[in-house]
């Protein structure tokens, strides 16, 4: 009876510690995406500014034109 207990208590230690352990992996993945997905709205935005700039660029030339 003493064994059993001392095994039920070595795997609930086991159970807390791959909880402690996954919390932290899963806290990392979620900072890991969130950089990733900030990255990639820089991105776009980015590029969206550049899209507009360049007509931006090209129309003094015209209206200086005419």
């Amino acid at each position: 009876m003493h064994n059993s207990r001392l095994w039920k208590m070595a795997d609930e230690t086991v159970d807390l510690f791959v909880k402690t352990v996954r919390l932290p992996t899963t806290l990392l993945e979620k900072v890991s995406d969130a950089l990733e997905n900030a990255r990639k709205r820089q991105a776009r935005s980015a590029s969206y500014q550049e899209e507009p700039s360049r007509p931006a660029r090209m129309k003094p030339p015209e209206t200086s034109q005419t």
